[in-house]
């Protein structure tokens, strides 16, 4: 191996290097490519060319339309793999087809990158300019000698490339232009070297190098340019949901209103019954439900939670329920009654921590927010965002998720005032309670809880058997409509049925 061989290989392994540890910056990546390439290949300048990949497409399909005619050009212009000057002149591509949004340069002796414009670069050097647009149309290498032969060839056959009043002077430069892919195998840039040092022109050995190189500079720049979008799309997620925040959050004015509303005892709801119906209930009463049963059970008062953040929390809870036929605001509401009759008539509060009290009432609540009246198996068959996003589980993901979203609105974070452990300490218990009324996952964990019902195990300090038990109760609590009385139980069938055999979902399938 000769020493240039071996710098060159060496020089190629810190490139890769420098390309993996390189990520979040485009402008430090194309400068550290370009300092190596003019080191090792030692020309004038050397420039990376970045293109608007959206006029990149028109003008490839322009080149996709033409013909061949079968003209003759000297050898010296159709080397194998480079830019065939003849098609060039067939297929008069206007200057201004290919747009480069960004044109990095080295100059030699010269530490900084320059960040000329293409207007500045057009009014100098505008042959190079041209250059690299026909590079990046017909996807193909070009080295440009400046021999007398050549330019002679290039004036008569009139390409749009050299501008009839270009001096000959200026067309002497050699120029070797190479197009860099990204993964998907589309230009997206140029690299491009000008006049070798000791007017040498460039050779086949340099042409494989800078070639190696846009390669590594591709892969690169795809990689970076990749970064900043996720980075971008991250920051637009961000606004979307700060946006969908505010909207899903209650009005001042609604939270106001049921501060003031004097709210009737439980016993007036008939909440300590397992009999318990809300279909003699306004929406106004519903919600003074839901806040009867958190007072009752002195939660607002344990977690030191403002009344107006209780308020408004518990009606963004309903806002954000979908007026689908069953899975709506009031079966949420009746899902949290059966848990506050099992704390208070059954007495389990007993059993759990205040903690684990107020996890699964929050979890009850909230178990199915922005339910759209389908199961885990449609969205599964559909192909839904939801589906792609949750591989497992998928509308209990979705509905946990959307109670975090709401906490996290200004307003509505009543576990403000806990600590970060119990915080962290909560939250999990609620995302493990929301994800056990997947009914798969309740058929996972029957029988475990069947053979420690049948052993008469009481260890209840035992955490998996307290998980356990919450996931069991959340799935009765889920299905309890069908423990109520024979005319509340089969208006609740007529729901479930209902919403099963919506006609205007299933055309959402088709």
């Amino acid at each position: 191996m000769s020493v240039r061989e071996f710098k060159r290989n060496q020089l190629l392994l810190s490139l890769a290097k420098s390309i993996f540890e390189e990520t979040s910056s485009l402008d430090r990546l194309i400068n550290k490519i370009m300092v190596k390439a003019e080191e090792l290949l030692q020309c004038e300048k050397c420039r990376v060319y970045l293109v608007d990949t959206e006029q990149e497409d028109m003008v490839l399909q322009r080149l996709d339309n033409f013909e061949d005619k079968g003209s003759s050009l000297p050898p010296i212009f159709k080397p194998r793999s480079f830019l065939n000057l003849r098609k060039l002149c067939a297929t008069k591509i206007n200057k201004i087809d290919v747009i480069f949004t960004t044109i990095f340069e080295l100059r030699r002796d010269e530490q900084e990158i320059r960040r000329p414009s293409l207007k500045d670069l057009l009014s100098s050097e505008a042959t190079h300019v041209y250059f690299a647009r026909h590079v990046v149309a017909t996807e193909q290498t070009f080295n440009w000698s400046g021999t007398e032969d050549e330019i002679k060839i290039v004036r008569k056959s009139n390409i749009p490339t050299v501008p009839s009043d270009c001096p000959t002077e200026k067309l002497k430069s050699r120029i070797l232009s190479i197009p860099i892919f990204n993964s998907e195998n589309k230009v997206i840039g140029v690299a491009q070297l000008v006049n070798k040092s000791k007017g040498q022109v460039f050779t086949d050995c340099d042409i494989s190098t800078l070639e190696a190189f846009s390669i590594f500079c591709g892969l690169g720049i795809y990689n970076t340019q990749m970064y900043e979008n996720a980075n971008k799309l991250m920051a637009k997620q961000k606004v979307a949901l700060e946006v969908l925040s505010y909207h899903a959050s209650s009005s001042l004015e609604e939270t106001k209103r049921l501060m003031t509303t004097s709210i009737p005892s439980g016993g007036k709801f008939n909440l300590y019954s397992f009999s318990f119906s809300d279909f003699q209930l306004t929406d106004d009463d519903t919600c003074q439900a839901a806040l009867r049963m958190f007072l009752d059970l002195d939660l607002i008062h344990k977690f030191h939670i403002p009344y107006q953040v209780m308020c408004r929390w518990i009606l963004s809870v309903k806002k954000n329920y979908r007026p689908v036929i069953y899975h709506n605001w009031r079966h949420a509401l009746n899902v949290t009654q059966t848990v506050f009759s099992m704390f208070m008539t059954g007495n389990m509060k007993e059993i759990f921590t205040e903690i684990e009290v107020m996890a699964l009432l929050v979890a009850c609540l909230c178990h199915d927010l922005d339910h759209r009246g389908t199961n885990n198996s449609f969205q599964t068959k559909i192909e839904s965002p939801l589906a792609i996003l949750y591989s497992t589980s998928t509308m209990e993901h979705h509905h946990f998720d959307q109670c975090i979203m709401i906490l996290n609105s200004e307003g509505n974070n009543i576990f403000q005032f806990l600590s970060p452990e119990e915080y962290r300490s909560i939250i999990s218990i609620v995302e493990s309670a929301i994800l056990s009324t997947d009914l798969a996952l309740y058929f996972k964990k029957k029988n475990s809880f069947l053979n420690l019902v049948k052993s008469g195990e009481t260890d209840w300090k035992n955490p998996i058997n307290r998980e356990l038990l919450r996931g069991m109760m959340m799935t009765a609590c889920d299905v309890s409509a069908i423990c109520k009385p024979w005319e509340v139980q089969r208006k609740v069938a007529e729901l479930v049925a209902g919403e099963f055999f919506n006609k205007e979902i299933w055309k959402k399938k088709d």
